[in-house]
């Protein structure tokens, strides 16, 4: 692995000056659903909130199988890692899976029911399931 991987690794955790990290991630209006959040520098991964309260976090380094769907005019965002499939249903994904394949996405947000502005990307319905580790033959 390059060296170069590992600089970035430790700048992007040094502190930010005062005043750049508000900047880069402007906080949430009260009452505004935020689909996602990203970032400027290259992330080792990413966490995804549900409604619920419950999160899930990702590594960059253990993605596959990101894929971004339509069907019946609906969007369907996913991806499997380590052991998990997620999907994501909604619109607006495209700007999610952007940010994913550019390593900057650092947070996922399921909708909580909150106003949501025209073109932002919703996440409706998110989907974390195990994918079964039993041998062929169900053995």
């Amino acid at each position: 692995m390059s060296s170069n991987i590992y600089k970035d690794i430790i700048r992007q955790r040094e502190t930010a000056p005062q005043g750049q990290a508000e900047a880069a991630l402007p906080p949430p209006a009260d009452g505004e659903y935020v689909g996602f959040r990203s970032g400027s520098r290259v992330q080792v991964g990413f966490a995804l909130y549900r409604a619920t309260g419950d999160m899930d976090g990702f590594l960059y380094h253990n993605l596959d199988n990101l894929a971004l769907r339509r069907a019946s005019g609906a969007e369907f965002l996913s991806f499997t890692h380590r052991g998990k499939a997620v999907t994501m249903q909604g619109h607006g994904l495209k700007a999610i899976m952007q940010a994913i394949m550019a390593h900057t996405l650092m947070e996922m947000y399921e909708h909580d029911g909150k106003a949501v502005g025209m073109d932002a990307p919703v996440i409706q319905r998110v989907e974390v399931t195990e994918v079964s580790r039993t041998p062929a033959g169900g053995q």
